[in-house]
């Protein structure tokens, strides 16, 4: 997928230490759940990155890590408003269906469930469950706890404090989550890291989770 189209930077901002969310002009409408391809130069290398933004917002919003041995990051993160950017257009599958879902996120992986939400993709049936150490790192929080209230469960490794699960995701999975009380045409999409991902697609599996019901997404 190559980035021929030029945009600019309309927004920066460090949500958390070495964590951005930028907005970008929209070039076209977009389905949650798509991808962009970004890069310094028409037609040079890209990096991937799921939309975050929700479809009535006049920009796209990515969320990403700063990460200080790569090459494209490090220069978004320099980036001021009115620079120059360079994009694909929207591609990808990562779509939400209207069946009972569970979306299941860690990281800058959180950004394609922010998209849905926002954009009206979570209906009664749908959960949230959001991995991270300590409650800043949990990006778009009040989002989520406003538009999901408590289908939204927050699971910090390392924190104690009110509205925190006290334990990880693959705790809550494993000890919380009703698998029998669930539909039988519930599916789950998983997006994160390759090692959240394998392992969290192992436990569902290990709880009779049918594979054909589990989506995922891995950020490298």
């Amino acid at each position: 997928m190559e980035a021929n189209h030029k945009i600019r930077l309309i927004y920066r901002e460090e949500i958390a230490q070495e964590v951005y969310y930028i907005k970008l002009e929209r070039l076209e409408d977009f389905t949650p759940g798509q991808l962009l391809a970004l890069s310094d130069s028409p037609g040079g290398d890209v990096r991937y990155y799921s939309i975050a933004s929700a479809t009535r917002d006049e920009y796209w919003g990515i969320l990403y890590n700063k990460m200080n041995e790569g090459w494209l990051t490090p220069w978004l993160s320099r980036l001021q408003k009115g620079d120059i950017l360079y994009t694909s257009l929207p591609f990808g599958e990562f779509l939400p269906r209207r069946f009972p879902m569970v979306w299941i996120a860690t990281g800058t992986g959180i950004a394609p469930f922010h998209s849905m939400t926002g954009s009206g993709c979570a209906d009664e049936d749908t959960i949230l469950i959001h991995g991270a150490r300590q409650k800043e790192d949990f990006y778009f929080y009040e989002d989520f706890r406003q538009e999901l209230k408590s289908r939204y469960i927050a699971c910090s490794s390392t924190s104690e404090q009110p509205g925190l699960y006290p334990g990880r995701l693959s705790r809550y999975l494993e000890e919380e989550f009703s698998y029998r009380e669930s539909p039988e045409e519930r599916r789950f999409f998983l997006c994160g890291s390759s090692a959240m991902v394998v392992d969290i697609r192992d436990l569902l599996l290990s709880k009779g989770v049918d594979f054909g019901m589990i989506t995922s997404e891995i950020y490298f």
